[in-house]
């Protein structure tokens, strides 16, 4: 439930991140636990206000920027270029914003209302895949809970809807592979390919049965991955499938990930 007084604030991050700092008066003077909350393909911060305020009612400084691409840095209409050029697109932004994410994390840790040792990070889509991308780029993100997102990212890209969404013909993506001087760099960032970096922070990973953005079996590749890494903690990675849910998030979905970042952002394991 949004309600009580908050303190949102706008703070170009190295001048150039556009981002929303978001905490619950009732917590004003103490240091808090901080969430970075990213949001999906085509979205913006803003979008994702309710939810950094339903985090903000539990005692998180959230931090909510804009992807790169995206919102307040938007200078080209992103549909065209994800239609001329998806892949290079689409990994420029994920690229630039991990970039981001890194940055966030260094001003966060200068806040004096921070733990700066309690830093964890959600997102929802697009916003889910960057949590991966930025917790396997960066072990100051010590709790992970992406939402409806996957690793195994050239399967999610080929096998996804939303390419037929975007209007990109399937002989295109098809033929889509990623390059040789690129791959090493793309798979070190996958957590199909990489989990053992993640290993042992806590991670919830909360996806749709019925979801066709994210297709399954990039979903199972990712959890597959991911378990067989934390095999000597399972009770640090969870999967939580909603089988009646697509692409899209519910109430019970978001209380689940606000719930599993409260236990392990604020108490040790």
């Amino acid at each position: 439930m949004i309600r009580g007084v908050y303190h949102i604030e706008f703070y170009k991050v190295n001048d150039k991140i556009p981002t929303i700092f978001i905490k619950h008066d009732k917590f004003a003077t103490k240091k808090l636990p901080a969430v970075i909350l990213m949001h999906g393909l085509s979205s913006s911060k803003e979008r994702n206000l309710a939810f950094g305020m339903l985090l903000a009612n539990e005692g998180f400084l959230v931090a909510m920027p804009d992807a790169h691409m995206h919102g307040d840095r938007s200078t080209e209409p992103l549909h065209k270029l994800l239609r001329d050029k998806p892949l290079e697109t689409f990994f420029d932004i994920l690229s630039t914003t991990v970039d981001d994410i890194i940055s966030i994390i260094d001003y966060l840790e200068e806040r004096e209302d921070v733990q700066k040792e309690m830093i964890g990070m959600t997102g929802i889509s697009m916003g889910g895949i960057l949590t991966f991308m930025a917790g396997l780029a960066d072990e100051r993100i010590k709790v992970m809970a992406p939402i409806i997102a996957s690793g195994d990212y050239l399967t999610a890209i080929k096998k996804s809807t939303l390419i037929d969404e975007l209007g990109i013909k399937r002989e295109v993506i098809e033929k889509i592979e990623i390059p040789p001087e690129m791959k090493p760099i793309v798979e070190e960032l996958d957590p199909a390919y990489n989990a053992k970096k993640l290993y042992p922070r806590p991670l919830i990973m909360v996806t749709g049965g019925k979801d066709t953005i994210i297709p399954k079996e990039a979903v199972e590749n990712t959890v597959n991955a991911i378990r067989d890494a934390y095999k000597e903690k399972p009770h640090l990675f969870k999967h939580s499938e909603y089988p009646n849910v697509g692409h899209n998030v519910t109430e019970e979905m978001l209380e689940e990930v606000i719930t599993f970042l409260k236990n392990f952002l604020s108490a040790k394991e």
